[in-house]
């Protein structure tokens, strides 16, 4: 038993680092095709951000405020923005506005309520989880619309395995965030953090590069199929 364990050990510090690396392969396939991409953006800023929090804005949080959490906050609230507006632009729903509008309001109440009664020292694990249960919800209204709204056969599209992805993600992430508050300074807890963090990120980044390549094939096709008849 303890020589799997001697095995199996040095095997979970690769995940970390794989997540890393496909992250920034993700990043540069979105830089390297950002016109054909173009309605991407905002997760391509999303994963942009979410690299620059981790090398960049987290390090600077340390070191002139003491505290990596207030980059954590800052990344929370980037990450709210930008993915519900990205979810909100492809949703097919009529009572998408007032569902996203309450939901928004809900999220930024419990942001604040956090900020003034919680120890600013410590990651703020609530808020993120309640981020993270909206987002999932507004990915499933979006599948709902979807399935109930779309008039042409049902397809699966860059958009759809995009969407997809943030669902395994953020439902992956929801609990261990939820926990993360009493238990992210005990070195136990902190490794299996990682560990499974870094393979949800590697699931989510995978299905996100597929999701580009189908969208980015799909813009090719369609760009050549408009020069045919253009020169015809």
């Amino acid at each position: 038993m303890y020589i799997f364990e001697q095995n199996i050990y040095p095997i979970k510090l690769i995940f970390p680092y794989l997540s890393v690396l496909l992250a920034a392969l993700t990043v540069a396939f979105f830089l390297f095709h950002r016109n054909r991409l173009s309605k991407f953006n905002l997760v391509g800023f999303y994963l942009i951000y979410s690299i620059l929090t981790d090398i960049l804005i987290s390090p600077a949080s340390l070191l002139f405020f003491n505290n990596e959490f207030w980059g954590a906050r800052l990344f929370t609230i980037i990450e709210f923005i930008l993915i519900s507006k990205f979810i909100y632009d492809n949703t097919q729903f009529k009572s998408k506005k007032l569902i996203f509008i309450i939901f928004s309001i809900l999220f930024a109440g419990f942001f604040l309520i956090e900020m003034s009664l919680m120890n600013q020292s410590n990651f703020d694990s609530l808020t993120t989880g309640f981020s993270s249960l909206v987002l999932i919800i507004f990915s499933m209204i979006f599948l709902y619309g979807k399935i109930t709204q779309s008039h042409q056969e049902f397809e699966i599209d860059g958009v759809f395995l995009l969407i997809s992805s943030l669902i395994i993600y953020f439902s992956g992430t929801f609990f261990i965030y939820i926990y993360s508050s009493n238990y992210l300074n005990k070195p136990e807890f902190k490794e299996l953090y990682n560990f499974i963090n870094s393979i949800i990120l590697i699931t989510r980044n995978l299905i996100i590069i597929t999701a580009f390549l189908r969208y980015s094939k799909y813009e090719l096709k369609t760009s050549f199929i408009k020069d045919k008849y253009q020169y015809q």
